[in-house]
């Protein structure tokens, strides 16, 4: 009888993992950083390129309470200057009330950059500089979730650009 009991539950773990999706490596959430400076100035942008495996997502640096948000940290430096906080190409799926959690929630799915405008100090050598930044979340899907915590993300110059070139393109010029 002792063993009908551990078959049973055997089966149960077995039938449920063919049910529930199953979590992806941390390893999977793939983010890339870099930062652009506008040409002739020390003032650009620091992006965060964001790739959410399929089926999961993160949540949006603007939600409230439980579940946290993503958290992004970057160290502080005498060579720049962080300008105004993070915002995301893109608005978030919002869930008005969740019927887990009772709340309303922001997330994204897919691919999300995360922008921030900088300053880069006259003295430093823009090749040189480089930021480091931690980033703080939680991967989920609808089985469940892994917290990142921490996560090292290593920013190194990626170039200039022309502000006048952007204003054209985004004016159809």
């Amino acid at each position: 009888m002792r063993y009908h009991y551990i078959w049973v539950a055997l089966l149960a773990v077995l039938l449920g993992s063919l049910v529930t999706k199953p979590l992806v490596a941390q390893k999977d959430l793939k983010i890339q950083g870099t930062y652009q400076i506008e040409k002739d100035k020390r003032q650009g942008w620091l992006i965060l390129n964001i790739q959410i495996p399929k089926g999961y997502h993160i949540y949006a640096l603007t939600q409230v309470g439980n579940p946290p948000p993503t958290k992004i940290q970057l160290a502080k430096s005498s060579e720049f200057e962080l300008l105004d906080k993070f915002k995301a190409d893109k608005k978030p799926k919002v869930i008005e009330k969740d019927p887990i959690f009772e709340t309303r929630l922001e997330k994204y799915e897919g691919k999300v950059a995360l922008l921030a405008p900088i300053k880069v100090s006259k003295t430093a050598d823009l090749k040189d500089v480089v930021f480091d930044l931690r980033i703080t979340g939680q991967l989920c899907n609808d089985s469940g979730c892994q917290p990142f915590n921490n996560k090292k993300v290593t920013i190194e110059f990626a170039g200039f650009y022309d502000a006048k070139d952007k204003k054209k393109k985004n004016n159809g010029d």
